[in-house]
Formats: structure tokens, sequence, C-alpha cells
């Protein structure tokens, strides 16, 4: 008997997904579903969505978006990071849908047993950006061309 393989999804069945209810992330043509962040999360991520929206003030050379925002890395990899600052030179990726490229700077925070956002950034390597990773109860662990383990 024949067996048959399910196609990766793409962006494009990605955005045919409801707006309300759960929140999906397309990584290698699978959907994931992202439960809401605890409260820690928040805290965290607040804490540092301000302090770089008060650079921003002070040095205006980009915008900052928080999740949920879709970042399309390629056909079948679409992220929405904690945190994507994009700077002038690379806000032709913004679109009305999100972003359709990779941000200067991502931010992922997750629990130390969460594979899903290490794979976020994991795949945020390959591109020229900066990423932090922040692992709850571990620590931040930054490098200059993406996660490092």
């Amino acid at each position: 008997m024949a067996q048959t393989t399910a196609r990766p999804l793409t962006k494009y069945d990605y955005w045919e997904l409801p707006e309300a209810g759960p929140r999906y992330q397309l990584i290698n043509g699978d959907l994931f579903m992202a439960p809401a962040p605890n409260r820690f999360h928040q805290d965290i991520s607040r804490t540092i969505q301000f302090e770089i929206m008060k650079y921003l003030e002070a040095e205006p050379v980009g915008i900052l978006y928080d999740a949920p925002f879709d970042v399309v890395l390629t056909d079948i990899n679409v992220f929405q990071p904690d945190l994507a600052f994009f700077s002038e030179q690379r806000r032709h990726f913004l679109t009305d849908k999100g972003a359709e490229g990779a941000p200067d700077l991502v931010v992922e925070i997750r629990r130390s047993t969460q594979n899903v956002a290490a794979s976020r950034v994991r795949a945020f390597r390959s591109k020229d950006l900066q990423a932090i990773l922040i692992a709850l109860g571990h620590g931040l662990t930054t490098s200059r061309r993406g996660f490092a383990h």
C-alpha cells in the first residue's frame, strides 16, 4: 500500500488561519500552538521592551514590535518572537501582515524546557541579526549572529 506524505504548510496556509483563537507559529512547515505566556515572561518582556523604547526615543534608529507579530523567514517558517527590532535599513521588510525578512534583533524568552523557542532562535541564526534568548531561571545568552548554546 502506498503511503502519502502531507506537504509542508506554507506562509499562505498560515495566513488563512483565523485571527481569533490560539496563536500558532509555522516551523519547517509544521504548525505549533503557542500558549499564552505566564506573568514572569510578561514582566521580563515588558521590562526589556521599556528599556529599548527609552533608547529609541532618544535615538530613533528603528522600530520595535512585540508578540504577536509575524516574522516570515521562508515560505515554511513564520515566527512570532517576543520582541523584534527593525533598523531603518531593514524597515523595507515590514508589511501589513508583519515582516518578510529577518529583524536586526530578536528577543526570545522561554522556560528552560521549552524547545520551540530555541528552535526559533536557531532558525534566525542563518540570518544577519543579533538574537537574545532568555531562559527563565537560567540567565541571558547572546551572540553576534544568533543563539550560542
